[in-house]
């Protein structure tokens, strides 16, 4: 009866002790990671830059101005003694071919969304990379309270044994085994506690602040249970996966760029208009003179250069539609092993709560009354604790598995997963 008091006031002062601190919410560290990271910086100005890109595509040439002092006989270089001599100005725009343009601006405009995508989806990565390193960290220190509640209850056993030591109704190995068992969990609390700060630091360096930095977390470790079946996730990627999305455009880039390279055979033309200003010569009255002309180049070998490239571009398409494929299947397969993982881990959650460990607590309380009156071994009462501190520890992993495999499918499917029965007891 004193066991049970005991654990149930250890429990109640844990719950206090934990709830008297607030908790940094995932959800916001990880709108703050989407935000902070320099990677997603980069990013950004990568998408900048094609857009600036963008508005150069369409750029017309330069028009050109000339003077020219033209037909001047080398006998008098001045004007008036040739009628054929005079100055002349010309200028030249060359237009570019029509639908050009239009296509340049739909290739450099793909670029930019092929871009965007990528930057979303490493958005979307951070936010669920550190939502999952959250509860790690929440199941790291779940896993040492753990630890410290059951040495304080290797404490109960070890000066209840030595009571009965004393009386001389334990052997002197018992204690032994007992002080052993409580140096071991001892010092794997060390264990988590390195793995705290290993956790802390990957969080923080994704936030891009001091690592030392502290995270407070979620006492508890919520259950959840899914309410989407395979075949809806998979939907859902392909709708809402920016992974997904990125190879689908770049498809589209490469069918866009074939089309611009198609086009581009055909020359672009220069319109050209000249006045010329000239002297009376002789008979000749000295008129001025306007020139108006258009210009084309020849398309020596315009249509296979061009052919060429079209060509590469929708090769490359074809590659990009096979890789979207290939991208799809293995998103597929990656969301059923999360779902399994996901649905194991909370039928063995429910399991372990609500049979194992009521009937391990009722074995270990059985044990030691056995023990003290002699009707059973020490190894019994042993076994019954350290069976106790696995099904403990079991239940707080399927429970953190059911968080991790739900923030899992959120990564693969671009969005967070229909759930129900969230239970955070």
């Amino acid at each position: 009866m004193k066991f049970s008091v005991l654990v149930v006031l250890m429990s109640l002062a844990t719950i206090f002790c934990s709830t008297a601190m607030a908790s940094d919410v995932p959800e916001q560290l990880a709108e703050l990671a989407a935000e902070a990271n320099p990677e997603v910086s980069m990013l950004q100005h990568q998408v900048d830059a094609l857009k600036e890109q963008e508005k150069t595509s369409v750029m017309w040439q330069d028009p050109v101005f000339s003077v020219a002092y033209s037909n001047m006989p080398l006998s008098n270089l001045s004007l008036g003694h040739h009628p054929m001599s005079g100055i002349e100005l010309v200028l030249k725009q060359t237009f570019p071919f029509p639908g050009k343009n239009d296509r340049r601006r739909a290739v450099a405009a793909a670029q930019v969304d092929v871009q965007r995508c990528e930057l979303e989806e490493l958005k979307g990565q951070l936010r669920g990379k550190i939502k999952q390193f959250y509860w790690k960290l929440v199941l790291v220190k779940r896993l040492r309270e753990i630890r410290k509640k059951h040495i304080t209850e290797v404490d109960y056993l070890l000066e209840t044994v030595k009571a009965e030591y004393a009386s001389g109704e334990a052997n002197q190995q018992d204690i032994l085994k007992l002080g052993v068992l409580k140096e071991k969990l001892t010092d794997e609390i060390d264990d988590f506690t390195q793995k705290e700060r290993e956790l802390t630091a990957t969080i923080n360096s994704v936030l891009h602040r001091d690592l030392d930095m502290p995270i407070e977390t979620a006492d508890e470790i919520p259950l959840v249970k899914s309410a989407v079946t395979l075949n809806q996730l998979t939907e859902r990627a392909e709708k809402e996966r920016e992974l997904l999305k990125a190879w689908k455009k770049r498809t589209e880039l490469e069918r866009l760029a074939a089309d611009k390279e198609g086009h581009e055979k055909y020359p672009d033309i220069t319109v050209w208009t000249g006045y010329r200003f000239r002297e009376e010569a002789g008979l000749d009255e000295g008129e001025d003179f306007l020139s108006v002309g258009v210009s084309v180049p020849i398309p020596v070998d315009y249509k296979g250069r061009y052919e060429a490239k079209k060509g590469i571009h929708l090769a490359n398409a074809r590659a990009s539609q096979e890789k979207y494929k290939s991208l799809l299947d293995g998103v597929s397969v990656d969301i059923e092993t999360s779902l399994s993982k996901w649905e194991r881990n909370y039928k063995k959650a429910l399991t372990y709560s609500e049979r194992l460990i009521p009937d391990a607590e009722a074995t270990l309380e059985a044990a030691l009354s056995a023990w003290q009156v002699g009707r059973t071994e020490f190894s019994s009462l042993y076994h019954a604790e350290l069976q106790l501190l696995n099904f403990e520890e079991t239940v707080a992993v399927a429970r953190a598995q059911t968080v991790l495999m739900s923030l899992e499918i959120e990564l693969l499917a671009g969005e967070p997963p229909v759930t129900e029965d969230e239970d955070k007891s």
